[in-house]
């Protein structure tokens, strides 16, 4: 079988589908975050980073729990190995196959492990992919000013979209 390997900073992953936490390196994954632009890496878009910041931001105006608010701060950790993969061809690559699921999966494992917190639980991870989306939202509506798509999910109807667009702006100045 082969194995794939990946350098990530100044650490080896010897083998992508089997990461372990001592071959991340956190340093390089938050740097990588903090340039990554999301929406195909569209200059006008957030970064990862700031996208990260806006999930945790309206997690706390709703008063959710830690182990929710510290996976929204970590839960596209993995984005600064793979890449930011558009919803699209995510979707695709999840209907042809489980591989992506499984590289994800083995990152999220070994980056908790690295950072030294609880990999989520289900329900956790439920929790934040609400938020994942309604951020996406946003930034559809607002940062990239398109119109409404089809696609787009639901604000959190206990803040204002005036309340939002706050949050939206502190989390570009974190």
């Amino acid at each position: 079988m082969k194995v794939y390997c990946l350098r990530v900073g100044d650490h080896l992953i010897s083998d992508i589908l089997n990461p372990q936490p001592g071959q991340i390196d956190l340093k390089a994954i938050d740097q990588r975050l903090r340039v990554m632009h999301r929406w195909s890496n569209d200059p006008q878009a957030l970064t990862v980073h700031q996208h990260r910041n806006f999930v945790v931001l309206m997690m706390q105006e709703r008063g959710e729990g830690e182990p929710v608010v510290e996976w929204g701060r970590h839960h596209d950790d993995h984005e600064a190995i793979t890449g930011d993969i558009p919803g699209p061809i995510k979707s695709l690559i999840g209907h042809e196959t489980h591989i992506l699921y499984r590289l994800e999966d083995g990152l999220d494992r070994a980056i908790c492990k690295a950072r030294g917190i609880q990999f989520p639980s289900k329900e956790v991870r439920k929790r934040v992919h609400l938020y994942d989306k309604a951020a996406e939202t946003a930034e559809w509506l607002w940062v990239l000013k398109q119109p409404p798509a089809p696609w787009n999910r639901p604000l959190p109807p206990d803040i204002t979209e005036e309340r939002l667009q706050e949050l939206l702006q502190l989390a570009r100045a974190m």
